[in-house]
């Protein structure tokens, strides 16, 4: 926390006054890291799984931890959220090398380095969602730690839902009312199949416009190949040259992409400068041509 921090900074700053002849007090502002429940590491360095149930992704907020910094606070240094990061990559080799860099940094010693290396040097970007719901970062600070569940595309035919892209809060599955242009969360039924709403209303599921990840513009899905062969402009392939891609002239895979997630707490001051925790690794998915 940020006191923690002060502390240390004002006993070096009685040091700086002892053997210099001045020193400055920089406010610097620790945030806690949320957590993760590892489910994908398709390609990293920390186990692999062709199963493509597994290729879903599951953190936990942890706004109770930094509550000193809610926006409620009118403090000068607010908590944003939980901000989820990505990049696209066609060798993954190439996530392996990265991903041992971020390990080695992404200490207490070095805080805040391990996110900075990824946006600055490894040009990783924030993940968006569609219909854009304005929300930012990824997950706002709402005031309790969520369990945040999100799946980048749909790989099957599957009438199961959490097999399709989506993005469920605590268990609810994000929803948009474009008549009402309000969020809306369902619930599923597994013993009978049924969606109700949070008036526990019976919803067909037609009618359900379902809020996805997309990428880093907001026009583009992660359906890279166009599974269910829409012709649709939104599912293309990343090309060399995109902010959100990696690209290598070896690829691992001429009909495959690999998409790369971390998950990290923001926050900002007063003059709009960002501070990052500890970042947290999400693992890995991959994006293969016909599934």
């Amino acid at each position: 926390m940020f006191y923690k921090s002060w502390f240390v900074k004002f006993y070096m700053c009685i040091l700086g006054i002892l053997f210099f002849s001045g020193c400055g007090l920089d406010e610097f502002y620790i945030l806690e890291a949320p957590s993760a429940e590892p489910h994908s590491n398709y390609s990293s360095s920390k186990g692999m799984t062709d199963d493509f149930t597994e290729w879903y992704f599951e953190l936990k907020t942890n706004d109770i931890d930094n509550k000193d910094y809610w926006a409620s606070k009118k403090a000068n240094f607010v908590y944003l959220g939980t901000e989820v990061l990505y990049r696209i990559y066609n060798n993954y080799n190439t996530i392996a090398s990265h991903e041992g860099v971020i390990d080695s940094i992404n200490t207490d010693d070095n805080y805040g380095a391990a996110a900075s290396k990824l946006i600055d040097t490894y040009g990783y970007k924030p993940l968006k969602m569609q219909p854009d719901i304005d929300w930012s970062p990824f997950i706002p600070e709402s005031g309790k730690n969520q369990t945040v569940i999100f799946r980048l595309k749909t790989y099957q035919d599957s009438v199961a839902p959490e097999l399709k892209a989506h993005i469920k809060i605590d268990n609810k599955y994000l929803g948009y009312d474009s008549s009402t242009n309000k969020i809306k969360k369902y619930m599923y039924n597994d013993s009978n199949g049924t969606w109700i709403d949070e008036e526990n209303q019976n919803v067909d599921f037609n009618s359900i416009h379902f809020i996805i990840p997309y990428r880093t513009d907001g026009s583009h899905s992660f359906d890279f190949f166009d599974y269910n062969d829409t012709k649709s402009e939104v599912n293309i392939e990343p090309k060399s040259g995109d902010e959100d891609y990696e690209f290598s002239s070896s690829a691992s895979d001429d009909d495959a992409y690999y998409v790369k997630l971390y998950a990290v707490s923001k926050g900002r001051d007063a003059n709009y400068t960002n501070s990052y925790s500890l970042v947290v690794d999400l693992g890995t998915v991959p994006i293969k041509r016909s599934e």
